[in-house]
């Protein structure tokens, strides 16, 4: 019995399902707004060292394994979970607490259009409340998006044009704008 229980503790899949089953109850037990970033690739690690700046609670999931090891050893300054799992699965969002009444909003930057466009979709169906942020590199997807209702979707290449122009032809209006 004893042989049992210690190869049972060093079996890797029981030690991930007993962190994800402890990083659940964590997000179940949450009393103040936080954020759920889908994706920590270079976006979603500029977006979560943003808003653990500012105080900010914040959700991580992103299914690239390493990314998520990487996460939890940076020291950021304020709570961030973080859950290595698939965010296209409506399931694997509700477990990171997109149904908790304390998520403030939905942060969608993976690297691929589908999975942002499944993730707003799956946020603004399982949660009406929630503000969702999306990011787009599809003229077709950032329509979806707004058919069902994405608060705010972005199109990163369309953004750095308007900056671009703006810097060539107003270049003082652009300082200003990069300052505020």
């Amino acid at each position: 019995s004893i042989g049992s229980i210690i190869s049972l503790m060093q079996d890797p899949i029981y030690r991930s399902a007993l962190r994800r089953a402890r990083q659940s109850r964590g997000v179940r037990a949450m009393n103040q707004p936080f954020y759920l970033v889908c994706g920590y690739g270079d976006t979603g690690r500029i977006m979560v060292g943003a808003l653990t700046s500012r105080g900010h609670p914040v959700v991580v999931v992103d299914k690239n394994r390493e990314k998520i090891e990487t996460l939890e050893v940076e020291d950021l300054g304020a709570s961030v979970t973080s859950f290595g799992m698939d965010a296209q699965k409506p399931d694997n969002l509700v477990e990171a607490g997109l149904r908790n009444r304390w998520c403030a909003g939905v942060i969608a930057v993976t690297g691929s259009d589908k999975t942002n466009l499944k993730v707003a979709i799956s946020a603004k169906l399982l949660n009406h409340s929630v503000v969702v942020h999306a990011r787009a590199h599809s003229e077709s997807a950032t329509e979806n998006m707004r058919s069902f209702e994405t608060d705010y979707v972005v199109n990163p290449v369309e953004e750095y044009v308007r900056r671009m122009e703006l810097a060539i032809t107003r270049p003082d209006l652009f300082r200003l704008y990069h300052w505020i």
